[in-house]
């Protein structure tokens, strides 16, 4: 027991568990403390197995995600560059948008001139200059 470092000894007469003794003798005694050990190696052995496997996967698939990955970043970047030039579509879209910003002004001012026209709120002077205005636009 002393070659196992199960027990210290500190005189002749005297014995005392040391921390691997205390645990063995608490946890069931040397054969369960051999049982666990002889799962623990078990365990050891199927974990380095299973790594081996797991590099080798990644040793054998590294390229063809290396490539698939480039194909990507290719395709991202072509679609980027492309999205920079504005598309025929989109200038086609401005100029709706402006013709139609032109033709909604338009309509505001005629409305606006209208609403003065018939507003019962104008004085006499401006609803003469605005009529001699109309006849001369006539």
């Amino acid at each position: 027991m002393k070659i196992e470092k199960l027990i210290d000894s500190p005189n002749d007469k005297m014995l005392d568990l040391t921390k691997l003794g205390y645990e063995i003798v608490r946890k069931g005694g040397w054969t369960e403390h051999l049982k666990r050990e002889k799962i623990k190696v078990k365990r050891t052995d199927r974990k380095d197995f299973f790594d081996f496997k797991v590099s080798k996967f990644k040793y054998h698939t590294f390229w063809l995600f290396f490539g698939i990955a480039i194909i990507g970043f290719g395709l991202g970047v072509f679609n980027f560059i492309g999205n920079l030039k504005p598309s025929k579509n989109i200038k086609q879209q401005e100029e709706r948008i402006d013709k139609m910003e032109s033709e909604l002004e338009s309509l505001q001012t005629s409305i606006l001139n209208q609403k003065s026209l018939d507003s019962l709120h104008n004085s006499k002077e401006q609803n003469g200059i605005l009529k001699k205005e109309l006849q001369k636009n006539k």
